[in-house]
């Protein structure tokens, strides 16, 4: 019996420049439809994320978007 494991990420977008928070970022789990928006401090959770490669994008007005590659598993 195969047992199908979840899991969730968070964490943080910072402005690759001066470090600090970007409030209200959007990000992207690529080819599902799961998605956060981070919060006022940049923080972010997605839940329920079934495991494997995934592709995450983080987009926000006036910043370049940027794609993260990711493996969940145990």
């Amino acid at each position: 019996m195969d047992i199908e494991l979840y899991f969730s990420i968070a964490g943080s977008v910072l402005n690759k420049t001066d470090g600090k928070p970007v409030e209200y970022a959007t990000v992207v789990i690529e080819n599902s439809e799961q998605w956060a928006i981070a919060d006022e401090n940049g923080k972010f959770v997605i839940n329920g994320i079934q495991g494997g490669k995934h592709t995450i994008s983080i987009s926000c007005l006036a910043f370049v978007t940027d794609t993260k590659e990711i493996t969940l598993n145990r």
